[in-house]
């Protein structure tokens, strides 16, 4: 295997592509508004933002790490259930 900047070592990682695959089926959501590499609990990570806000985190073994979603009905059927 080579090294492989993003982890640091020479494991195998997704490509990118798979990263923003990866995302995209997890939220069944094709609008992705762009990407990044970070650092996420000091480990590498992809960054996908899709056009509505959401973001979602892959690690480099292509594991969806984090989500972040916006203005999601469940979010808002919680808000008025405490109203």
């Amino acid at each position: 295997m080579l090294y492989n900047p993003l982890t640091g070592d020479a494991t195998a990682t997704v490509s990118s592509d798979q990263a923003l695959q990866t995302a995209s089926q997890y939220l069944k959501n094709n609008t992705i508004y762009g990407w990044g590499l970070v650092l996420y609990n000091q480990a590498p990570a992809y960054a996908i933002e899709f056009l509505n806000g959401d973001i979602v985190l892959v690690n480099p073994h292509g594991q969806v790490i984090y989500v972040q979603q916006v203005n999601t009905s469940s979010e808002r059927e919680h808000v008025s259930d405490n109203h």
